[in-house]
């Protein structure tokens, strides 16, 4: 009987992972926004420390700090709310906000990249860039909005091209958008016009029955509550003691305005950029043959609130 003998082989791999060479420590600090409706551009900071012991050669003389593409996965970055809303928002080395940061093998020119010189050891260098927000859309819902971005430094030698890497660190812009509601009146059919919030309701010579109506808009971020209040209880008030009563519906359904009460008459949640509308028909009662000639009125406020 012929035995086989096996010999089994185990072939162990090493990597030593060393120092780096240049002791470059990276530090950047969390960025927080408050989203207003003009557009923004915030400086933020990038350090540098260049350890005491590192190398004396050339190349720990230049860095290049690079930029990851955050939790959108691209270079249109965004950051998001826990509910996965976002807003748009991106990184730049100028405040003019010339070409976008990008990470290492993606950034092909000198504004897609930070760089600096770091001749001592022992020092720190710090080197500026900017976070640039756009103003708020009417898309944009109130909350907190989040990216984390992650930030890589090189040890570069321009004579030869060659990139050493050193250290990276991570930092988390924070975006807040408050609450933010507006309202319009417009003709009925008619879209949101942010520049109309009043309107005069005239039904030239008063009779009964007549109607008259009018389109209430609302745009808001968050969810809100809208209200009516009536300074005389529902009534147009005239000469003396002259009053007309009068009815009003929103989108078909009654309301009643109790003199300086404010009324719920809608609510919802955050609108698109045409808003939310509500139809209010004004409806004279009473017989006005007999009154007393001259101009009766009522005043309406209305009040909106975003939650």
């Amino acid at each position: 009987m012929k035995r086989i003998l096996g010999m089994m082989g185990l072939l162990l791999s090493l990597t030593v992972l060393a120092d780096p060479e240049c002791e470059y420590r990276l530090t950047l600090s969390n960025a927080t926004v408050q989203v207003t409706e003009e557009s923004q551009v915030v400086e933020l900071t990038a350090s540098l420390y260049r350890g005491l012991d590192s190398s004396e050669s050339s190349r720990c003389d230049n860095f290049r700090i690079f930029f990851s593409k955050g939790l959108a996965n691209s270079y249109q970055r965004r950051a998001y709310t826990s509910l996965g809303q976002y807003m748009n928002y991106n990184l730049h080395r100028n405040n003019n906000q010339t070409g976008i940061l990008k990470d290492f093998g993606d950034a092909i020119n000198v504004n897609e990249f930070l760089e600096g010189n770091s001749p001592s050891r022992n020092n720190t260098y710090t080197q500026k860039f900017y976070l640039a927000v756009p103003g708020l859309s009417s898309t944009n819902s109130k909350g907190i909005y989040i990216d984390n971005i992650q930030a890589s430094v090189y040890a570069f030698k321009p004579s030869s091209g060659k990139y050493l890497y050193e250290d990276s660190a991570s930092f988390t812009a924070y975006f807040f958008i408050p609450s933010n509601i507006d309202v319009s009146l417009v003709d009925e059919g008619g879209t949101f016009d942010v520049t109309s919030t009043s309107k005069v309701i005239d039904f030239g010579n008063l009779e009964k029955g007549q109607q008259k109506g009018v389109d209430l808009r609302v745009v808001s971020n968050s969810s809100y509550k809208v209200r009516l209040s009536s300074a005389n209880g529902s009534k147009l008030k005239g000469p003396g003691t002259s009053v007309v009563n009068y009815s009003l519906k929103v989108d078909g359904g009654p309301v009643s305005l109790p003199a300086n009460t404010p009324v719920e008459i809608g609510s919802g949640w955050a609108t698109t950029s045409a808003g939310d509308k509500y139809n209010l028909k004004f409806q004279i009662l009473d017989e006005t043959k007999d009154l007393q000639s001259g101009l009766y009125q009522d005043n309406i406020t209305i009040t909106a609130i975003a939650n």
